[in-house]
C-alpha cells in the first residue's frame, strides 16, 4: 500500500548527477548555492497544503485512492522543481562556465540533472526493505 512519495535525485542515478545536484541545492567550494528543490517547496508550500487537504478530503469521499493522491502530488511537486531549474538564473554561471558550456543557464548543461528529476511512490514494503 502507498504511503508516501519523495521527489527529487534517487537512487540508481549516476553519482556524476547526485553530486552536481548536492553542490548546486547547497553551494560547495567555488559554487554557489542555487537551491531547487527546498527552494521550490518553500515557495510552494500553501499551495502544497491546501492541494494535500483537497485530495485527503477526495480520498475521504472515496473518489481517489491514497496511491492516485500521492501520484498526483508527486507530479505537481516534480514539474514544479523542473520548471525552477529551467528558470532559475541566479546566482549566475562565471563567463568562463558559460564559456565551456555554451549556455548561462546555471542548472542546467546536458539536461541529465534535470531529466533525473522524478517522483517515487513508496510502499511499506520499501521502507521496511529500505528500498528507493
Amino acid at each position: 500500500d502507498a504511503v508516501s512519495v519523495d521527489i527529487g535525485i534517487h537512487e540508481g542515478d549516476s553519482e556524476d548527477v547526485k553530486n552536481k545536484a548536492t553542490q548546486n541545492e547547497f553551494g560547495s567550494g567555488n559554487i554557489p548555492e542555487r537551491s531547487f528543490i527546498r527552494s521550490t517547496i518553500d515557495e510552494n508550500a500553501e499551495r502544497y497544503s491546501k492541494a494535500a487537504e483537497i485530495l485527503v478530503g477526495m480520498m475521504i469521499d472515496g473518489e481517489i485512492s491514497k496511491f492516485e493522491a500521492l501520484e498526483r502530488m508527486g507530479q505537481q511537486i516534480e514539474s514544479d522543481i523542473k520548471s525552477k531549474i529551467v528558470s532559475l538564473k541566479s546566482p549566475p554561471n562565471s563567463p568562463r562556465t558559460i564559456m565551456e558550456k555554451g549556455s548561462d543557464n546555471p542548472l542546467i548543461d546536458t539536461g541529465e540533472m534535470l531529466n533525473s528529476i522524478r517522483y517515487v511512490i513508496k510502499t511499506e514494503a520499501n521502507r521496511i526493505l529500505g528500498g528507493d
